[in-house]
């Protein structure tokens, strides 16, 4: 296991994944993948400075574990021994459980892994998987779906329909929230910050992070302190500059919620357990 005293800078792995020459052959098979980061001590000039940039009112934001992990998770995903290409993955699922709130001041752990290699419809997933314990307890936990592309797809893709939500307002999407991101998060993946760089990955313009918007969610829906599981869905891209639909339902302590655009098309979809 890698032990990493401090959040680890990004560059040194992004430049590993810019430059690799991995050409994945099945069969695939995921090596022991674990690291420990800390111990950290949430830091108040480095919370408010999230929270302006992700719209967030919680003292520490549930979403702002998976910044600090996010870091020793691309180091694991451009090891050597990672038989993946770290640029090209995506997220289409993730789940985020807090089982007790942190405050600012606390120390805490964060133990990392890579598991659960499986197959799915035009590819392989696998699961980055976070911890974060204080005074030994697990206070919170995510468990992010991670998609790697090894064939077209057979047929034409069947979605679920859009939920039907009972109140809809609008979702601005900053088209400066990528450069602020990498800012505050070290994260300076290209697909987020300029529409040349991000072409060169395929995308159009540039998209939304996925821990961008999952903070943002969680600032829509404003959960009070406490346990919680947010379980996210995102089934397609969130380009920067947009304004969207974010439309909610309300069921006793179970919130269900989506963010769709003007044709109707869901981009990302969930619920939010307070529970």
């Amino acid at each position: 296991m890698t032990t990493w005293p401090a959040v680890p800078r990004m560059g040194p792995a992004y430049a590993r994944a810019l430059f690799s020459r991995k050409r994945p052959r099945p069969p695939f098979a995921l090596p022991e993948s674990e690291a420990r980061l800390g111990p950290l001590t949430l830091d108040e000039s480095a919370l408010a400075a999230y929270r302006e940039v992700c719209g967030a009112d919680m003292a520490v934001p549930a979403s702002y574990p998976q910044l600090l992990v996010t870091p020793v998770h691309v180091h694991l995903l451009t090891a050597r021994a990672f038989p993946f290409p770290a640029m090209g993955l995506v997220h289409p699922r993730c789940v985020v459980r807090q089982h007790a709130p942190l405050a600012v001041g606390d120390e805490i752990r964060i133990d990392a892994r890579i598991e659960d290699l499986r197959d799915v419809d035009t590819g392989v997933e696998f699961d980055l998987v976070a911890e974060v314990h204080r005074d030994g307890e697990c206070v919170w936990e995510s468990r992010a779906a991670t998609y790697f592309r090894t064939r077209k797809r057979e047929g034409e893709k069947q979605e679920p329909p859009a939920p039907e939500l009972a109140s809809q307002r609008d979702f601005a999407v900053p088209r400066d929230a990528g450069r602020r991101y990498a800012r505050v998060s070290g994260d300076a993946n290209p697909v987020h910050l300029h529409p040349l760089l991000s072409r060169l990955f395929g995308y159009k313009q540039p998209i939304a992070h996925g821990w961008w918007l999952l903070a943002r969610v969680i600032g829509e829906l404003a959960p009070a302190d406490g346990p919680m599981t947010l379980d996210l869905d995102l089934r397609r891209p969130v380009f920067l500059g947009e304004t969207l639909r974010f439309g909610t339902s309300e069921d006793g302590p179970r919130t269900r919620f989506a963010i769709t655009d003007e044709r109707g098309k869901v981009r990302l979809t969930g619920t939010l357990d307070r529970s």
